[in-house]
This record gives C-alpha cells, sequence and structure tokens, in this order.
C-alpha cells in the first residue's frame, strides 16, 4: 500500500521527470572510450583547459539547490570536467596547478572523501540541525577529510597492496560482512525505527511525521467525460459521486477525514487535488518551489477543471480546501518563508491589477460565481491555522537531542498566538466571509480542533495534530471530520451560510 502512496502523491506533487542523473556519471566513461577509439593525445590547445576551469568556477558561484537541480545546472560541472579532461597532458597553467600536490592528494583520497562526506555532513545537520556558521561547516568537511585519508591509508591502499588473498577468501568475507550489514539494519527497519527508545514528549513529533501518507489506491485517470485525463479520488461508498472536493495538498492532509465522514454518511463523492495549485479560476501562478512545468501544470489543470464542472451530472455540492493565507499573501511563513508564490492574471480573465491581494480577492470572486451557476452549493473550509515554526520531524530531532527542552518547544515550536493567526489570515479570508454573509457559500469552520481564546498549538492533549506547519496529520483529519457534515447532509437546497464559529 504504501507503494501506491508514494507513487501517487509523486504524480501530484513531484517534479516533472528529466535527464536521469546517471546520463551525466556516463560523461567521462563516454569521453575516455572516446579517447580510446581515437587514439586521443589529449593534448589541444590551452583554452580548453582554462574554459574547462572558468566553468567550474561558475558552477561553485552559481549552481543553486531546489527543483531546477540537477537540469540543466549540471552542464556546467559535467562539461567542465569533461574540458580538463579532454586537455588533461597539454602542458599550460591550469594542468600544472590541478597537477601540483595538494589537488593530487585530493585526488589519491577522492573515493574516501566521496563515501565519508556524506555520513558526516548528514549526521551532523541531523544532530545539529545545521551548521552554526562557515567555522563549523569547516570543521565538519576537515573530519570527512581525516576520515577519507584515513580509510584511504589503512584500507584501501593495503587492499591494493595484497597479492596473496584468494578470490573465494575475498568473497566470503564481503558475504559475510554484508550479511552482518543486513542483519544489523533489519532490526530497526523491522521495529520501525524503534521508537520505544526515546521518550512520549518525542514520540508525539515521530508519530506525526510518520502520519501523513494516505491511501489513494482508488484514484485513476478519467478516460471519458466530462474529467477527462483529469485525475480523480473516488471517496466513500460506490456510486455515482454528489459531491466534489477540490484543491491543492490541504485536500491531500484532509484526505482521512474525507473519506471517513463521507463512509459514514453512505455519500460517495470525488476528490481531485495539485500541491501548489490555487484551486481558482483567471489567474496563474509562479512558484519558488515549483519548477516551470508545474506553474504550467496547474494552469492548465485549471482550465481543465473550468470546463468539466458545469458539464457534471448529480454534483450537488462543491467543497473548495486550500492554503489561502499563502495564496493571498504571497509567500509562506516561519519555517517555509521563503517559499514564494506570484499570482498573475491570465489574459480575458477580467481579473486586473499588480497587488497579490487584490488578484486573489477578484479570483476568489469570480471562481464562485462561475462555479454557482453549476453547482446548487459552493462551500469554502476555512484554512487550518498555521503554526509558523513547526515541523514534527525537526521537533522530534530538537527534543531528543536536547537543544531544547519540551517546556521550552511549546513556547517556541509549537504554539502561536490567536493574534498572529487572525492577522496572518485577514486578508485572504476577507472574500470569502463577504460571501459567507451574502448567502454564496458555506464558510466551514476548521480552528475549533487546535485554538484556544489566547492561542493556536500543534500539539493537544501530548499528541501532535500537524505534519508540518501548515498540513494537518491522518489522526488529526480524522478527528475532525465532523467539519465536513454540511457537505455530507443530503439536501439539494442551495444555501449558503457560515458555520458556528469554532
Amino acid at each position: 500500500m504504501a507503494a501506491k502512496r508514494g507513487k501517487s502523491q509523486a504524480r501530484r506533487g513531484g517534479a516533472k521527470p528529466g535527464v536521469p542523473a546517471w546520463i551525466w556519471l556516463l560523461a567521462g566513461v563516454l569521453l575516455a572510450i572516446y579517447g580510446h577509439e581515437r587514439a586521443e593525445t589529449w593534448r589541444h590547445a590551452q583554452a580548453f583547459s582554462w574554459i574547462g576551469l572558468a566553468m567550474l568556477v561558475a558552477a561553485i558561484l552559481f549552481v543553486q539547490p531546489g527543483p531546477s537541480f540537477p537540469g540543466v545546472q549540471v552542464l556546467l560541472p559535467t562539461f567542465g570536467a569533461l574540458l580538463i579532461l579532454y586537455n588533461g597532458r597539454h602542458d599550460n597553467p591550469v594542468n600544472r596547478a590541478l597537477s601540483s600536490r595538494a589537488p593530487a592528494f585530493v585526488g589519491l583520497i577522492s573515493y574516501s572523501l566521496y563515501l565519508w562526506h556524506w555520513p558526516v555532513m548528514t549526521l551532523s545537520r541531523y544532530y545539529r540541525g545545521g551548521p552554526a556558521g562557515a567555522a563549523e561547516t569547516i570543521a565538519w568537511l576537515a573530519l570527512a577529510f581525516v576520515l577519507a585519508y584515513a580509510s584511504w591509508r589503512f584500507v584501501e591502499q593495503p587492499f591494493r597492496r595484497t597479492v596473496n588473498i584468494r578470490l573465494t577468501a575475498l568473497y566470503f568475507a564481503a558475504a559475510a560482512m554484508s550479511g552482518c550489514l543486513v542483519l544489523a539494519g533489519s532490526v530497526p527497519y523491522l521495529r520501525n525505527g524503534m521508537p520505544d527508545r526515546f521518550s512520549p514528549a518525542v514520540r508525539a513529533h515521530i508519530d506525526a511525521s510518520a502520519d501523513f501518507l494516505q491511501d489513494w489506491s482508488r484514484c485513476y485517470v478519467a478516460k471519458s467525460g466530462p474529467l477527462e485525463n483529469i485525475e480523480v479520488c473516488p471517496i466513500g461508498p460506490e456510486g455515482p459521486p454528489t459531491f466534489l472536493v477540490w484543491g491543492d495538498s490541504h485536500v491531500r492532509a484532509f484526505q482521512e477525514g474525507l473519506a471517513l465522514s463521507a463512509q459514514e454518511h453512505g455519500r460517495p463523492g470525488l476528490v481531485i487535488w495539485r500541491a501548489g495549485c490555487p484551486p481558482l479560476f483567471g489567474v496563474q501562478k509562479q512558484e519558488s518551489a515549483a519548477t516551470r512545468q508545474q506553474d504550467e501544470d496547474c494552469t492548465a489543470a485549471n482550465a481543465r477543471m473550468r470546463e468539466a464542472i458545469p458539464k457534471l451530472t448529480g454534483i450537488e455540492k462543491l467543497l473548495l480546501i486550500g492554503r489561502w493565507s499563502y495564496y493571498s499573501e504571497g509567500r509562506g511563513t516561519g519555517n517555509d518563508i521563503a517559499n514564494v508564490i506570484a499570482l498573475s492574471p491570465i489574459a480575458g480573465s477580467g481579473i486586473n491589477g499588480s497587488e497579490q491581494h487584490a488578484i486573489f480577492e477578484q479570483a476568489v470572486f469570480a471562481t464562485v460565481a462561475e462555479l454557482s451557476r453549476s453547482i446548487n452549493q459552493v462551500m469554502v473550509l476555512r484554512q487550518v491555522p498555521e503554526i509558523p515554526a513547526y515541523d514534527s520531524r525537526d521537533a522530534a530531532r530538537r527534543i531528543a537531542h536536547h537543544r531544547v527542552t519540551p517546556d521550552e518547544a511549546e513556547h517556541v515550536l509549537f504554539t502561536v498566538p490567536i493574534s498572529d493567526v487572525v492577522s496572518r489570515t485577514a486578508a485572504s479570508e476577507r472574500p470569502f466571509q463577504k460571501l459567507a454573509a451574502e448567502g454564496a457559500i458555506t464558510w466551514l469552520q476548521s480552528w475549533a480542533s487546535f485554538c484556544s481564546d489566547r492561542s493556536c498549538a500543534a500539539v493537544q492533549n501530548g499528541r501532535s495534530l500537524y505534519f508540518d506547519n501548515n498540513h494537518i496529520t491522518n489522526a488529526a483529519a480524522r478527528g475532525m471530520r465532523q467539519a465536513f457534515e454540511p457537505v455530507m447532509r443530503q439536501t439539494n437546497a442551495k444555501a449558503g451560510h457560515s458555520e458556528a464559529r469554532q
């Protein structure tokens, strides 16, 4: 089941497949084959070496992490290295510098260094939460060099010099060591990471970090009908759908609550979602956490929904779910404040202006007006409160490694004043509140499970209800399924009212 879940989720939120990474690893092999076939001398104009060096320096300075990597950015270091290798025997300043003792030494231990730097940097980041600065980063890299030299000197070199070892003995030793490693690794795997070794304060966040995968095995891409080529996910009992849920990754987070509520009320429905894609007509988005292709796919998917919804028969209600404050404000908050999203009007949509708030508000009004012409009742779920500094995995590590006490974490990581939440959501909720007051939508509440009169918190009664700072866990979604009762009620009457607040 986990494989099905992961595959379905990757289709929605993952980047479009590009050139596989192993292709770039073959570049040196292909160059070697080319040189062998051509009896290459590896001596050409020194410009090859200088251009190659310039490309490597540019790669160090300009290659950025993110969804665009590896992608086109890999061309810089790959072709820079190829040019230097292609001209590797030419006598020029670049080659003389690279063949001096220090670079040559790095080359000797390079494979060991490649192996060692991963555990050193990964485990140090896991334990420390990230380097405190440049000095600490240099210290960890120095440790990787020391370990790399030691393994090169005391493992790799003696093994290379061994002449009397028998292959059968070598194979047996390798098999025995591999078996021991498999056995050692299978114990924590079979015991699910041995979470009992942690205190209840840590377990709350470990459990939350593992409670964010849903069962999407019923999903399929429609082959015909209004929703042709759109991936739809039925929920509730079998039968013609009576309601539709449409939105972004917050739909994913609520899926188990929606599915359980639909099953309990005997109401078949459909769920359609796309990560980072606002369920709004007339606008397109450009997002820092997405590729250009993902942005374009969002625009195309919304256009298909716009054509499909008026043609659906039997759909009485439509529920919109989204991270509304993200789209209205144009950026995340706290842990994901670096994530930026810009909305812009689609030509001919009638939406205008340059300010994000205004574009978002116009898109909300236009979307609800259009949906209301073909759907009896349009509903909108109030976005769950964002807990800016919270991340279940980070919280578990910080408490387990004593970087913060549970009491300190409660005030620093888990809680946000209600005034901050109201301020963050004010602009995004304004159009929905206006529409609810006019009877155009049903405004469903979601804060009661997370907020008191003074604050909102990720942890309630010793249990974490959030996966990260804006997505709730499956357990939380199931626990607040009563919020979806207005969607499940069997009524064809067109109504718009705001549900009782909290």
